[in-house]
């Protein structure tokens, strides 16, 4: 695991030592182990790194066999010892033991298709000095962020935006565009960042710059639920498959762990882990003091079972608002995840025992895990039923009709995704477009937020209504929410999070799975994550497997009417505050009022605009 950097430059300009030295600096935390840089001509690659593998030969950069190619990298590639011997009996030579030096042989051989041959977790570079160009590439789920900072004949990357917020002429123009996306979702959609000159590569892609300064972005991966020209996979083998994908997520050279809430994803894990023979495993849980929805008391049944070391971290609310800003710092954007806080905590606690932790990210969106999943199910198996009626409905659509027929007439007519597009809220929205264009006059202009997810959906009309739903997820909400969190607050104290349910082979087996053994129309927690539960309840103590899915509840909105209600009005009150400037007064004095009421959705309204005050006062 690393921090990684770089700067190209087309023409005559050379790439600068220092500007790299400043921008590993930035990254001190993601690798405290050591650095490395080469800066020749118009190309400059530097990294911080956490030594894992190889962590007495595996400096970066790697360098190929003549010297010709060099690679930075940050992350896992769980798949390294069979891409090595297959390298090696084409002739290759390897310089180094470590996991990502086989990213720089399939360059070699296929250009920038290597990318595709990976399971893991990564963001790499690499520097051709044969024809001077440059490739960088992000891995299928984005567990791990590539930042590009782009202007004509110049490119520079990082694994954070603040390694480029260093450099000399950096401008910290804010996207509108962005903000009207945080607003939306509480947190910034791909490809925008929070600057208007940095957008961030997506999942599953790669770029390249040609010496003449042309550049192109392409994807190649993305997922396709379920994949086409594949059989269904049985669910009955996905125990066997989580082990194997954990298998392979247990290389390490360093201490290991495993972040356990108390729900079934992370019991999983450290069942798959105690099942292989692992014993007095480090396991780490977070909570609230005096919270009665805390998880502690599933997670310690869970440790129990399975005889590990088992600590817990208590957050009192003055530690939770007093590490705000230092949790917004190493987010370096705007986030309103609640959760970022508590994740930030406990990984500061499990530094002290363990470098490596694994944890359930991805199951849900994979396996169907949300709460609401059978009401999906259920509804367009409602509406395929009545789909005969498709031909006369898109012809009655076109006459005027009262608007609750008008939008069934627009459902029947249309396909799943089709709905799915016109519902919006389905994928959460905190402020609407309609509200941000009424009360927020900077953003009057914007585009609708959910565009992407628009475009998503529209290039999918023969997905069946569940499978786009989580495909959406899987596109959005987990590389631009869930993953950024799990990375920063992990690596804000040198930790490196791995995420089995992410696994390439993991992640093909269940996108194959049939619906039956992902959800079902019925209620209750026996239609969500059938295959997962059904596998694993005989392995977890009893009631783990199907207890409610509440997610990580966090008392924070309740906070903000009670502790520290003087905090939120003071915040609101600010004029000239980042967040505060963007509404008209009135709208912030009746969100205000009717959070500290109780309503849910004016709480979390309040809150990502105290999210963005806090982020202002440090990086504007």
């Amino acid at each position: 695991m690393c921090g990684i950097a770089g700067v190209f430059h087309a023409g005559r300009a050379q790439a600068d030592p220092a500007w790299l030295t400043s921008m590993t600096l930035a990254l001190q935390h993601r690798g405290p182990d050591g650095s490395g840089m080469h800066a020749a001509g118009h190309m400059g690659i530097a990294m911080t790194r956490l030594a894992i593998i190889d962590v007495a030969g595996g400096n970066q950069p790697i360098w190929n066999e003549e010297r010709t190619i060099a690679l930075v990298c940050n992350g896992e590639i769980y798949n390294y010892q069979d891409l090595r011997r297959d390298l090696e009996q084409k002739g290759h030579h390897f310089r180094t033991h470590s996991d990502v030096e086989v990213i720089l042989h399939l360059y070699e051989d296929e250009g920038d298709s290597c990318f595709r041959h990976l399971n893991g977790m990564f963001g790499a570079a690499i520097a051709d000095t044969r024809t001077g160009r440059m490739v960088l590439g992000r891995d299928r789920f984005g567990q791990k962020s590539l930042y590009l900072w782009q202007r004509p004949g110049f490119v520079a990357f990082a694994s954070e935006l603040k390694a480029l917020t260093v450099l000399p002429g950096f401008s910290r123009e804010i996207s509108k565009d962005a903000l009207a996306g945080f607003l939306s979702f509480r947190y910034i959609p791909a490809p925008h960042s929070i600057y208007n000159e940095v957008r961030k590569l997506p999942p599953g892609s790669f770029f390249t710059i040609e010496r003449d300064g042309k550049s192109r972005t392409e994807r190649y991966w993305q997922i396709r639920i379920p994949p086409v020209g594949r059989p269904a996979t049985s669910g009955d083998d996905i125990r066997t498959r989580l082990m194997e994908s954990v298998d392979r997520h247990l290389m390490s050279e360093r201490p290991l762990g495993v972040f356990l809430s108390g729900g079934i994803d992370s019991a999983c894990v450290v069942a798959c882990m105690h099942d292989m023979g692992h014993r007095q495993i480090h396991t780490f849980t977070v909570g609230f003091e005096g919270f009665k929805e805390n998880e502690f008391d599933n997670a310690r049944r869970v440790a129990r079972h399975f005889d590990t070391v088992h600590t817990e971290v208590i957050l009192k609310p003055e530690t939770f608002f007093e590490s705000l800003p230092e949790v917004l710092f190493s987010l370096d954007e705007p986030m309103a995840d609640l959760t970022s806080v508590p994740v930030y905590h406990l990984s500061k606690r499990a530094r002290e025992d363990v470098v490596v932790v694994l944890s359930g990210e991805g199951s849900d969106e994979l396996l169907a895990g949300y709460g609401g999943m059978n009401d999906l199910v259920r509804l367009f198996e409602k509406l395929h039923r009545w789909r005969f009626l498709q031909p006369a409905a898109k012809l009655l659509r076109r006459l005027p009709w009262p608007g609750a027929l008008q939008e069934k007439f627009d459902t029947l007519s249309g396909s799943d995704a089709d709905y799915l597009d016109r519902n919006p809220m389905s994928m959460g929205q905190v402020f609407d477009d309609e509200f941000v264009r009424r009360e927020c006059p900077e953003l009057s202009q914007c585009g609708a937020s959910k565009g992407a997810l628009s475009a998503y959906f529209r290039a999918r009309q023969d997905w069946q209504g569940l499978d786009l739903y989580l495909g959406g997820l899987i596109e959005n909400w987990l590389p631009d929410d869930l993953l950024v969190k799990a990375d920063r607050m992990s690596m804000a104290h040198s930790i490196e999070l791995r995420c089995p349910f992410l696994d390439a082979e993991f992640a093909d087996y269940c996108a194959a799975l049939p619906l039956a053994d992902r959800a079902a129309a019925a209620p209750g927690e026996y239609s969500r994550k059938i295959a997962l539960k059904k596998m694993f309840a005989p392995r977890l103590p009893e009631g783990i497997a199907y207890q409610s899915k509440k997610g990580f509840v966090i008392p924070v909105y309740t906070w903000l009417g009670s502790h520290f209600a003087d905090l939120a009005s003071r915040e609101l009150a600010r004029p000239e505050a980042f967040g505060s400037s963007l509404f008209r007064r009135k709208s912030l004095d009746t969100m205000l009022a009717a959070a500290q009421a109780g309503d849910q959705l004016s709480q979390r309204r309040v809150w990502s605009i105290l999210v963005l005050n806090l982020w202002g006062d440090r990086n504007l």
